[in-house]
């Protein structure tokens, strides 16, 4: 299921966080791509975030996916790459939550969870493609939201 951002959230998502411990976090899924070498600078990048949410005895489980893309100045595109994160986080014994407490704890701590680990591969990936670093924002993007390089 989709998660999305709904008014009130952090309040909910505050109060989950009580609730539950993160046990695992691991890249699931990674591909980039640079599709041209040589680029007219700037680049100007773009960052989409999916998230989606699944339960399972006593966890619940996220994915957490940003797709990137990058065109140049003559709106030619650059590079495209897609990061997904998996998060698992284990629910308290006796815990009373609902799918939309969840959701709205996904929709807000769990992305602040991950955001900092996409940063780190997408800077690192970026120069590794020998592009100018793209430095993602410090606080986690709304989906569709421009990260700055």
């Amino acid at each position: 299921m989709t998660i999305s951002v709904r008014a009130g959230s952090r309040v909910v998502s505050d109060r989950v966080a009580e609730s539950v411990s993160l046990v695992d976090l691991r890249m699931r899924k990674m591909s980039a791509e640079l599709l041209v070498p040589s680029f007219t600078a700037p680049l100007t990048p773009t960052v989409a975030v999916e998230r989606s949410m699944s339960l399972t005895s006593g966890h619940v489980i996220y994915d957490v996916s940003y797709e990137l893309s990058g065109v140049d100045s003559a709106d030619t595109p650059v590079f495209a790459a897609s990061l997904t994160l998996n998060l698992v986080f284990r629910l308290a014994v006796g815990a009373d939550l609902d799918r939309d407490d969840l959701r709205a704890f996904g929709s807000v701590s769990v992305l602040e969870v991950a955001h900092p680990y996409f940063r780190e591969i997408v800077h690192g990936l970026s120069g590794r493609m020998g592009l100018p670093p793209l430095v993602l924002q410090v606080a986690p993007p709304a989906e569709g939201s421009a990260c700055r390089r």
